[in-house]
């Protein structure tokens, strides 16, 4: 059975919607190449109203990316470090 596709969104909605998905499965370098494929939908946008609204959901999706790799990075060093007894 194929799966239900909401044709209603946008295509930017849906590429954010799938970089939102690679991020929480952890693929991180999937969802870097899909805020890159986002960001060349957003630029051919010919609404700045819609332009300006889509641009600001992608600075969320960067940041939550952004977060996501920096909590991974401080895990990292943390799993390195020797506990004190």
């Amino acid at each position: 059975m194929a799966p239900i596709v909401n044709r209603s969104r946008r295509l930017h909605a849906s590429i954010l919607a799938a970089a939102h998905r690679a991020c929480d499965s952890g693929h991180l370098d999937i969802a870097v190449k899909l805020l890159q494929l986002s960001e060349e939908v957003i630029a051919a946008e010919a609404d700045p109203r819609r332009r300006r609204h889509d641009v600001a959901s992608l600075i969320a999706a960067h940041e939550r990316l952004w977060n996501l790799r920096h909590l991974l990075d401080e895990s990292d060093i943390s799993d390195l470090t020797v506990p004190r007894r």
